[in-house]
């Protein structure tokens, strides 16, 4: 089945982190898709973020963030300038996507 590109944009609540390491939130409100699962990557736990999606299948949607309106104080800043940054309109390099995550 062919994924639907959708424009929709929703605050989203950063719950945990995914195996892959995206963030993991649900979606809330009234409609067909509330309380499912919301994969958004370059996200950490406890942070509020206004997304973009990028498409919705039966049980879940994966969406791109475009505003951090509450960083984790676990954020870091990446040192690499070609890193993904939220609001930023130039394509991030994809090479490490975890940068913005602490070395533990």
């Amino acid at each position: 089945m062919a994924q639907r590109p959708f424009l929709e944009t929703s605050d989203i609540h950063i719950d945990r982190l995914a195996l892959d390491g995206d963030g993991v939130g649900r979606l809330a409100g009234p409609g067909s898709h509330a309380g499912e699962a919301a994969f958004i990557p370059y996200t950490l736990p406890d942070e509020d973020v206004r997304c973009r999606q990028l498409y919705q299948k039966k049980n879940h949607s994966r969406w791109v963030p475009m505003t951090i309106l509450k960083p984790s104080p676990s954020r870091v800043h990446p040192k690499c300038p070609y890193h993904f940054q939220p609001g930023r309109s130039e394509a991030p390099c994809g090479g490490c996507n975890w940068q913005h995550m602490p070395c533990l």
